[in-house]
């Protein structure tokens, strides 16, 4: 199988029916206790579909980029940045949907990229996801080079491919990223302090969100003890948020079983996600309710990972990689 399309068809193939939380899961600080399929089952029972609702406030529109494979992406105020993961670049756009410049090619070197996937920013910093040179690449505001960060040490010692697919960065320039292959399941935090890569957490699969310059981590799927294949043993279930540093995960809350939350953006009225199962972009609010969706997506098969951010002056912007698709998502008027 290819490795690449290991996780995708993985979520595929583990879909169910999708209910609403429970409080019994065994969870603490940081901690995913795995489930036998008989333990699962059994919590499945118990549960209820979720009835969506959409909002008439919100309109939507596709945004044509010059891309074949848009990745994660940041708004900045007066800029969107992009990371163009086929072509091995960073596309700079404005909110008038003008490209303003491409930066980067394909290597090794500085400048230079192998599958970007992801962008944060920090400190009028730009920190970038080079995925396949295992690495983040840091840029200053203006994308001159700064420095590279290596995070090859840790996939290595695994022995196996794991695809690291997103980023996130606190003030303290503490840097956090997050795999959803099924060989991996730790967050791994860049100390800026001490200038070297930890791990926390345990069966972690999931998003990571800033908010007020604090790191929040979202799960999607749970580990399944009993499966062996690697690729095969996590279904889509609890989810739930954290808040993260870096010297652990601490519990905030569960969201519904099985939203399967992935591009998480928290705000100062709740969290907003692109719901694979559901195939709309949901929003709950900080009591972690679900209110209602602001897009339905049924037209589309779903990557297993999609990125989302929200700027001041325009909006949502959500990509959808496996259908090369930037859409931008805003309340009417």
């Amino acid at each position: 199988m290819n490795r690449k399309l290991a996780v995708p068809i993985l979520f595929l193939l583990v879909l169910c029916t999708f209910v609403a939380c429970s409080k019994n899961y065994n969870i603490s600080e940081g901690y995913l206790q795995e489930l036998t399929e008989k333990e699962f089952e059994d919590k499945f029972r118990d549960y209820n579909i979720l009835q969506l609702k959409y909002s008439d406030d919100y309109i939507s529109k596709t945004v044509n980029i010059d891309s074949k494979n848009v990745g994660g992406l940041v708004c900045r105020d007066d800029d969107i940045i992009m990371a163009d993961t086929y072509d091995n670049r960073l596309i700079v756009m404005d909110y008038n949907n003008k490209i303003i410049k491409k930066v980067g090619k394909s290597g090794n070197g500085d400048l230079e990229f192998l599958s970007p996937m992801d962008v944060a920013v920090s400190n009028n910093k730009i920190f970038v996801l080079d995925s396949e040179n295992k690495r983040v690449q840091v840029l200053d505001k203006d994308f001159n080079f700064l420095e590279n960060i290596s995070y090859s040490a840790i996939l290595e010692s695994l022995g196996k491919y794991i695809r690291v697919v997103d980023i996130e960065v606190d003030k303290d320039e503490n840097i956090y990223l997050s795999s959803v292959s099924g060989e991996y399941s730790k967050i791994m935090v860049y100390v800026a302090s001490r200038k070297k890569f930890e791990e926390i957490g345990n069966n972690f699969y999931g998003s990571l969100a800033k908010y007020k310059d604090e790191v929040f981590a979202i799960s999607r799927v749970t580990k399944m003890s009993d499966k062996k294949d690697s690729y095969f043993r996590v279904r889509t279930g609890y989810n739930y948020i954290f808040n993260i540093n870096p010297n652990k995960m601490t519990l905030l809350g569960e969201l519904y079983f099985g939203v399967m939350p992935s591009g998480v953006v928290k705000t100062d009225e709740g969290l907003y996600f692109m719901s694979n199962s559901y195939n709309s972009l949901m929003y709950f609010d900080n009591e972690l309710n679900y209110k209602y969706s602001l897009l339905k997506m049924e037209d589309l098969d779903l990557d297993s990972y999609s990125y989302l951010s929200k700027s001041e002056k325009n909006g949502f912007y959500l990509t959808i990689p496996n259908k090369n698709k930037l859409i931008n998502i805003r309340r009417k008027g």
